[in-house]
């Protein structure tokens, strides 16, 4: 059963993409842009943001001190 709705599903998209009826060609043309043109705004705002942040974070690491913590794992006695 699982087979033939696969098949069935093919061949619908088969006949999708193979149709060059104006009206669905247009469609399938328009929606391909609004998909590239949200990707490319959307990429745009992420770099936007990301790039200020990763500089931040190497300011944050290059300023940073390192301290030594000593032998982890032994506890020392009190007198």
């Amino acid at each position: 059963m699982t087979h033939n709705k696969t098949i069935t599903g093919i061949s619908r998209m088969d006949r999708f993409l193979n149709s060059e009826s104006g009206a669905v060609t247009t469609d399938s043309i328009i929606v391909g842009a609004a998909i590239i043109g949200t990707a490319i705004a959307t990429m745009a705002q992420v770099r936007t943001a990301v790039v200020p942040m990763g500089t931040n974070v190497e300011t944050s690491l290059t300023n940073a001190q390192v301290v030594s913590l000593g032998t982890l794992g032994s506890a020392e006695e009190e007198d």
